[in-house]
This record gives structure tokens, C-alpha cells and sequence, in this order.
């Protein structure tokens, strides 16, 4: 080891970074810290991973040699009095904080402490798409949020947004100084991403030789399941092939209801969270993301490692970054069903095809190494 590398080294162990997440559940915004959590640890950093609850179905995925913190368990109203006691005896010497009321809450708490550490905040999520898609109380504490950043977001050294769509959709709500604002597209492909692929897939319910399409992601209205489906029913009769949805979510019930109704239950299946969705993914015709509003689209990305056909909405933002407005993938209007039947159609048929070797050099941009390194130049570079 060289002199810049000892020099390097001795840098990076007098720092201590929280990296504070709402919980460990399945989710994008989860698995991407926990990626740049895995790549920190392996170049020697001091983690402390900071949680309202700990239990979820990532907590496996916690990387040995970061230090937990739990601050709330079953009672999420504590989070705020755990991450102040948290801050005030850790004191760490840079913060990371994701998802916009944790944001909010940690902006709001270290000024009350009067921290002079520098402050990154991530932003993972269009906000005008979120602010026109919520209801009752979810858009009030969303207006609240909004509000405190306003009044905030000049304690944070940096603002990280994971797409173009996200960051300029940002700027025209919060008063962000210049060079205050940065794209850091999120890191979903690892080493360890290519053997999660090579894993054998189990307990598949298609039947073998079928060709099938596939959707992973949260069942919610902005991810757009209720659409998929309709769009799956039109091309049903002229295509022989299922459809499997993975993953969970508040409209769980209404959507198995929905495919019931159009009696298509023995070939929609819905096989609930997976903590390794790879293998699904490689041996699917075609991944589907169907939703009305995104923040970047890790599952396009990931897919494309796996070498597979996708289709996505058009929708803000992401995906037309992802797919370079439509070269590696199909883009349709959000809420067309016409359009994204035909999509699927194309991919099943092989009328729309994009080279497989090309799809998996595309989502090399999406590294780990290179989000975990832009992160940490913002880090260090934030007062």
C-alpha cells in the first residue's frame, strides 16, 4: 500500500455515517441503501444503519460489521425522540438520510441539536405525481413534509435526486441553493447481483414452456396493477400466456377480486414478496412496470441485467431514462391500456426484441461502486 493509499485509508476510519431508513421492508428506496451500505462497509467506513423499526423482510441483507440502530419498533410516532437521543450520544460525523418525512424530521432535529456535520438528504420519488395521487391523510402529512423541507432544506449540504425527472420536478418545489441539487442514479448492479441471477427458480407456477410476463413491485394505484391486468385480459385470448405478480400491498384484496371478476385466476398468479426476484426476472419473456408515477425503476434496471425484454409507462420519471426513451425497452402513455397490451403483445410475439447482450451493458451504468462513490464525494464535499 502506497502513501495515498494509507492516507485514503486513515480518512475514510474517522468517519462515522448514519445512514437513516424508514424500516427494512421490500421496497426500492430500502434495498438501494442497503446496496451503498454494503459497498461502504467493504471499503472500511464506519456505518451506523439507523431504523425506525428493524424487522422486515431486508433485515437479512443487513451487511456484517454496520452497527443497527432501532429507534421506534412497533410505535413509528417515537422515531423523532429516538433520532434525537440517537444523534445527541452517537454523534456521527455525516448523516444520509432517505425518504422525504425522514428528510423532513432529520433536517428539523439537527437543527435543534445544532449539528455542524454535513447533512445529505436523498429524494427517491416525483413529488407532483405523489402530491396529485395522494388522498386524505396521506396528502395532508405529504403537504406538511413539503412545507417543512421548504423551510429546511437549507440545512442540508446536498440534495441527491435519482433521476433527471425527479431533480427537475424538485426544483420547482423546494428553494434550492445552485449547486445544491445533484443526480445520482441508484446503485442496483453488484457482483453479487449476477449470482443472485444464476440462482435456480423454484416453485414457478407457470407451466413449463409457457410463455409468461412479469411484474414486481408494491401493489399500490401508483405502481398501475389494476391497469396491467386489463391489459393482460385483452391480449389473453390471443396470446397463450400467464401473468405473475410479485409483491404486496394495500390493494392486495381489490386486485385478486379484479382478476376473479375477469376470470383469468388460473393464469395470473400472485406469488407475494421475494427477497430474490433475479431468478424470476431471467426466466420471465418479459418484465412489465405498468406504473403512474416513479422515481427512477430499479426492477427495469435489474431486469435488463438478467438480459430480459421490458416494457414501462412513459411515466414521471425514470424509465425513459433507463430505456433511452424507448431504445432498450418499449415506453407507452401512463393509464393506456390499449397501447400496453400491444407492448406486451410485441414482446411475447418477438416483433419488438432488443439484444440481450446489449440490455445487460446498459444496466452496468447502474453500478453500486459508482453510486457508492458520487454519494460519498457529496458526503465529504457538504458542510
Amino acid at each position: 500500500m502506497n502513501d495515498c493509499d494509507k492516507l485514503s485509508q486513515q480518512h475514510l476510519s474517522v468517519m462515522r455515517l448514519a445512514v437513516i431508513l424508514p424500516s427494512l421492508a421490500g421496497g426500492g428506496l430500502e434495498r438501494v441503501q442497503i446496496n451503498l451500505v454494503k459497498e461502504w462497509v467493504r471499503q472500511g467506513i464506519e456505518i451506523d444503519l439507523v431504523v425506525s423499526r428493524l424487522h422486515g423482510p431486508l433485515s437479512n441483507l443487513i451487511p456484517a460489521g454496520s452497527s443497527v440502530f432501532e429507534l421506534a419498533g412497533s410505535q413509528p410516532y417515537l422515531f423523532p425522540i429516538g433520532l434525537f437521543r440517537y444523534l445527541k450520544a452517537r454523534k456521527p460525523t455525516h448523516i444520509l438520510s432517505s425518504a422525504n418525512d425522514l428528510n423532513a424530521i432529520t433536517l428539523f432535529i439537527a437543527g435543534l441539536l445544532m449539528l455542524r456535520v454535513p447533512i445529505v438528504i436523498s429524494v427517491h420519488n416525483h413529488l407532483s405525481s405523489e402530491l396529485q395521487l395522494a388522498k386524505g391523510g396521506e396528502l395532508v402529512k405529504l403537504r406538511i413534509v413539503v412545507w417543512l423541507l421548504k423551510h429546511m432544506i437549507h440545512r442540508s449540504g446536498a440534495v441527491i435526486a435519482v433521476s433527471q425527472g425527479v431533480a427537475d420536478d424538485l426544483a420547482h418545489h423546494l428553494p434550492l441553493k445552485p449547486g445544491q441539487l445533484h443526480v445520482v442514479y441508484n446503485p442496483v448492479i453488484s457482483p453479487e447481483t449476477y449470482r443472485q441471477i444464476a440462482i435456480p427458480l423454484l416453485n414457478c407456477p407457470v407451466p413449463q414452456g409457457t410463455p409468461w410476463i412479469l411484474y414486481v413491485g408494491r401493489l399500490t394505484q401508483a405502481k398501475g396493477v389494476d391497469l396491467l391486468i386489463n391489459a393482460f385480459q385483452k391480449i389473453s385470448q390471443s396470446a397463450n400466456a400467464h401473468l405473475v405478480l410479485m409483491g404486496s400491498g394495500p390493494l392486495q384484496d381489490d386486485i385478486e377480486k379484479q382478476i376473479a371478476r375477469i376470470g383469468l385466476t388460473p393464469r395470473i398468479h400472485l406469488v407475494g414478496f421475494q427477497v430474490n426476484p433475479l431468478p424470476w426476472m431471467q426466466k420471465a419473456d418479459v418484465v412489465v412496470l405498468p406504473s403512474r408515477h416513479e422515481g427512477l425503476g430499479n426492477v427495469l434496471i435489474e431486469a435488463m441485467a438478467c438480459g430480459t425484454q421490458v416494457v414501462a409507462t412513459d411515466c414521471p420519471s425514470g424509465p425513459s431514462e433507463i430505456l433511452d426513451g424507448g431504445q432498450f425497452g418499449q415506453l407507452v402513455p401512463v393509464d393506456d391500456c390499449e397501447e400496453l397490451s400491444k407492448a406486451l403483445l410485441n414482446s411475447l410475439t418477438g416483433e419488438f426484441k432488443v439484444d440481450s447482450d446489449l440490455l445487460i451493458k446498459r444496466a452496468q451504468l447502474y453500478t453500486e461502486s459508482r453510486a457508492a462513490k458520487e454519494y460519498l464525494t457529496l458526503l465529504r464535499g457538504s458542510k
